[in-house]
């Protein structure tokens, strides 16, 4: 009997298990088959997103190739808008520093009491012995910050130009970095040098780089980084941006791209050049989210294509006015009483606010006085004299709250609000029983999401990408009609056999002319064109700029970047153009190598042409009273180094310089 029970108990169970199989089965398989049927929507999904991209991109790429056809057009007989030789210098030089020299005849003579000691100060700075162990004074001390090195380099470079003494000085800084990578090699941080500009050293061969380099930028990469700039700027333009936070629809940078849905559509406007009616007018295309600052600047950039920033208008002097027939007229602005107005919190106009339509016809006025028209003034043509722009290194596309009627106080938004992340959390959690919108709100924070439109942004400029890589990194050969100076082959031979001298391989030689020239000079061209051109540099561009100057130094690398799941949304964008780019930059290294050795005769006369360019740009008297400062203010350790160094017949000079300086004083 009792075998029987077990039996009944031992089969039961068997069909209850059995039971829960076929159901884990029939659970797996539907749950299988589920999955199966999402991953088959989804991938119909991307296949529509690619084919909607693909789209999208030829209709923007055919739209972009003629916006910057018209503008090549205008450049034929403009010419680039190159800044002038003294703003080079200050931007790729003096950026960040406290102390910049005076400008060339700025100045007079009779601003100096102590002419006579500077120019025994200069004749000191002539000597060899005395140069190097100023410079290791200022290297060496404790009391001198990074920022004052680098400001000390840039100020003995142009000390030494306004000397006519480039050669001079390239010889001295060659026995400089001698020690220097030898040093490095011995404590292991080979790898780190001429990467940053935190030294004296460094400085000076990065702003020796950017001299030497400055007509081969002029005359070979400089119009297909213009026309980079141009391209991203107009891809930038053809979706909202927010005003107030910078990010932008089309961007190459997931961290500055404008994630929330704005509904808007692209309008024209029709510009009137004069009061004469239909005579002389253009055609301009809007957003209708675009506040009204944004609108002015696209105006002003369609009036001005090829004029340099500086000699335009700025968006803060003008007006916008819509004419409403014959005698009809309302001049727009961002703030203004029929903003909307919750809190503290004010929303900037939009050309939808004012139900502004298709083919509406404005102006532009000039502001008297800098303040907003009451009445209509003169109108702005691109007729009109040469402007004086100062061009803010930090400006913004669009508004500008000191330039607007905004309250003390008040909170300016324009598409989104831009609240502190927290915040806006906590909001979210309080309202998460009562919408469904927290999943939307979740969503947004997955960069994947918006990856295809960073390609579609990729793919619309990539043609003028690939132009300034080609550029860049052309190799120099016999029938090319690019060659790289002089002075970059002399530098790339002297690293090369200093990496054999050290013991360091040529994988080191390669790492410290990516250092040198791609991270110091390119990258700082790239994503800083405003160094080079007059042009306006706004954040939604150089975030892009950013994107592609990394493209460059994960081109440059010694060894293949390997791309994992943890690698960053931005370094994935160009994955599959990274190993092409890194043929470019293998093929320029191994040519320029195979160049014959350049003699010190042709070294010397590129040196004294480069010498020759930036010439009288700043005041040499104003350049020697800031290097001696430096030797004053540090005079004891400047004296204990010549000490050491056995040069007391420096010290005896270098006394008499001060005591020169006392009688020009007394």
């Amino acid at each position: 009997m009792l075998s029987w029970w077990l039996y009944a108990v031992l089969a039961a169970i068997g069909t209850l298990m059995l039971l829960i199989l076929v159901f884990m089965i029939l659970f797996f398989y539907c749950k299988t088959k589920k999955i199966e049927q999402d991953k088959e929507r989804v991938m119909e999904e991307m296949e529509l997103l690619e084919k909607s991209v693909r789209e999208d991109s030829r209709r923007a790429i055919a739209e972009l190739a003629t916006n910057l056809d018209d503008l090549t057009n205008e450049l034929e007989g403009t010419g680039m808008p190159f800044l002038t030789m003294l703003d080079y210098m200050k931007k790729m030089m003096f950026t960040g520093y406290d102390h910049v020299p005076a400008d060339h005849g700025s100045d007079t003579t009779e601003s100096y009491l102590n002419e006579h000691g500077l120019k025994e100060f200069a004749k000191l700075l002539g000597k060899k012995d005395f140069l190097i162990a100023f410079i290791e004074m200022v290297e060496e001390n404790k009391n001198i910050s990074k920022k004052e090195k680098g400001n000390f380099a840039s100020l003995l470079t142009v000390g030494m130009i306004s000397e006519r003494k480039l050669p001079y000085f390239t010889e001295v800084l060659t026995d400089l970095l001698k020690d220097y990578i030898s040093d490095g090699v011995v404590y292991k941080r080979s790898k780190q040098l001429f990467r940053w500009t935190e030294s004296v050293r460094e400085k000076l061969v990065s702003n020796w780089v950017a001299l030497c380099m400055y007509d081969h930028l002029k005359d070979h990469a400089g119009y297909p980084l213009f026309l980079l700039y141009q391209a991203i700027k107009y891809k930038v333009w053809k979706g909202p941006v927010d005003a107030v936070t910078q990010k932008s629809y089309h961007s190459l940078s997931i961290d500055h791209l404008f994630k929330d849905s704005v509904d808007f559509e692209e309008i024209k406007l029709t510009v009137a050049m004069d009061n004469k009616g239909d005579a002389d007018m253009i055609s301009v295309n809007v957003l209708t989210c675009d506040c009204i600052s944004q609108v002015k600047e696209k105006i002003l950039d369609a009036m001005y294509k090829s004029r340099p920033y500086s000699n335009r208008p700025s968006a803060s002097s003008v007006d916008l006015d819509l004419r409403a027939g014959k005698h009809g007229h309302l001049v727009l602005s961002d703030i203004d009483n029929t903003s909307k107005t919750v809190n503290n919190w004010r929303q900037l106009n939009t050309l939808e606010h004012f139900k502004i339509k298709d083919g509406a016809t404005v102006s532009l006025i000039h502001r008297a006085n800098g303040r907003h028209s009451a009445t209509v003034g003169q109108i702005v043509t691109n007729t009109n004299p040469v402007y004086e722009n100062t061009i803010n290194m930090d400006a913004k596309y669009g508004f500008n709250a000191e330039d607007s009627n905004l309250e003390k106080g008040a909170q300016p938004w324009h598409l989104v609000k831009d609240v502190d992340p927290l915040e806006d959390e906590q909001r979210n959690s309080r309202r998460k029983n009562k919408t469904g919108s927290i999943y939307r709100r979740k969503l947004k924070t997955i960069h994947e999401v918006h990856f295809p439109r960073l390609m579609s942004t990729k793919t619309t400029i990539q043609k003028y990408v690939d132009g300034m890589f080609r550029a860049m990194l052309k190799a120099p050969s016999d029938d090319s009609d690019i060659s790289v100076p002089v002075t970059i082959k002399y530098l790339f031979d002297f690293f090369d056999a200093q990496a054999e001298e050290n013991d360091a391989g040529q994988a080191m030689a390669k790492t410290w002319k990516n250092n040198s020239l791609g991270q110091r000079f390119w990258v700082t061209v790239i994503t800083h064109p405003n160094f080079i051109f007059d042009i306006l540099q706004t954040l939604p561009v150089e975030a892009a700029l950013k994107i592609i100057a990394e493209t460059l130094l994960d081109s440059c690398s010694v060894e293949a970047i390997k791309y994992t799941k943890d690698t960053s949304t931005n370094r994935l964008l160009y994955t599959r153009e990274v190993p092409k780019y890194r043929e470019y930059v293998n093929n320029f290294y191994s040519s320029i190598q195979k160049m014959p050795t350049a003699a010190k005769n042709f070294l010397n006369e590129e040196l004294e042409c480069v010498n020759e360019n930036f010439l009288n740009q700043f005041s040499h008297l104003s350049t020697l009273q800031l290097l001696y400062n430096y030797a004053d203010r540090d005079r004891k350790a400047l004296v204990d180094t010549l000490d050491r160094e056995m040069h007391l017949d420096l010290i005896d000079q270098f006394e008499k310089v001060q005591l020169a300086f006392q009688q020009d004083q007394d």
